[in-house]
């Protein structure tokens, strides 16, 4: 993306869940500025707004470049949910050992099957994450046109 030979599509889902994970980190870190003690809650949302706003003020630099172009849900965004759940409960996941807690079940949850809906519905062919619960779908027929 950044020498110019890809653009990336991003999904709303995915900017929604960036925002999310900022606001969170913000937080912890008007936490640790606390040192143990209650930290203020204003505090921590004009750090988590500063935050925010440089990120949509990268993503629009980005956007003016032509590095990124921001996808709305397509057309069968009204029927994500159900496929989604019903992709949900079609991909059954995996039990692994794990070393705290003995066993852990990982498996795409239903915004993970939305962001692979979404995806699929472009024609996106080059799916970029670091979630490696995504490898579940490797044949699937639905998703066989993504990598």
């Amino acid at each position: 993306m950044h020498d110019g030979k890809r653009i990336v599509d991003v999904s709303p889902l995915v900017i929604g869940e960036v925002v999310q994970v900022i606001r969170r980190e913000a937080a912890r870190d008007v936490a640790k500025e606390f040192r143990g003690h209650a930290p203020s809650p204003e505090a921590a949302r004009y750090s988590a707004g500063d935050a925010v706003g440089d990120f949509f003020h990268q993503m629009a630099g980005l956007s003016d470049a032509g590095r990124i172009v921001t996808r709305h849900p397509s057309d069968n965004a009204g029927h994500q949910p159900v496929l989604s759940m019903r992709m949900v409960i079609r991909h059954e996941g995996n039990f692994e050992p794990h070393g705290k807690m003995g066993l852990i079940y990982r498996a795409l949850g239903m915004l993970d099957m939305m962001h692979a809906l979404v995806a699929r519905d472009y024609g996106v062919q080059n799916f970029c994450t670091r979630d490696r619960q995504f490898s579940s779908l490797a044949g699937d027929p639905e998703f066989d046109a993504i990598n």
